[in-house]
């Protein structure tokens, strides 16, 4: 019953509700997030949740996404900023750094980082892709396959 927008560069994330027609921009809106909005990666709508990536300041936030309401947010410790949208999958938000660092952050209730690989590959600017319990990474050089096991 939500629609879920975001414009570039620091824009906030907004919510409408689905119900409009026509320039519903000032009758529908139900709410906007500005605390640290996306700059170029596309939300990501996972598993019931909201979670918005502001990759030049590299956090990562979850939202309410009936509300609006952050539910946690997390500095993610890379040195570079992140290019790609996050992927969700197996309970998971996965993320790829620009020089190839791969982080593996928790879906959950908290913000927890799981694992990190570090492929030191430079650019890397691809969303992470989840294939059969595995996970594809696509850096400037390399097609990397992880599997969980």
């Amino acid at each position: 019953d939500r629609v879920y927008a975001s414009g570039p560069k620091g824009q906030p994330v907004v919510a409408f509700k689905d119900d409009g027609q026509g320039d519903v921009t000032g009758t529908h809106k139900a709410w906007e997030f500005t605390e640290a909005p996306t700059d170029w990666a596309t939300p990501l709508l996972y598993d019931g949740k909201l979670f918005v990536l502001d990759g030049g300041k590299r956090i990562l936030s979850r939202i309410d996404p009936k509300t609006g309401a952050k539910v946690w947010s997390g500095r993610l410790d890379v040195p570079d900023t992140i290019w790609s949208s996050p992927t969700g999958a197996d309970g998971k938000i996965y993320l790829l750094s620009e020089s190839g660092t791969v982080l593996v952050v928790s879906a959950g209730d908290e913000f927890k980082v799981l694992n990190r690989v570090t492929l030191e590959e430079s650019p890397s600017r691809s969303s992470v892709v989840p294939l059969d319990g595995a996970i594809l990474v696509r850096t400037g050089n390399h097609l990397y396959r992880f599997d969980g096991k």
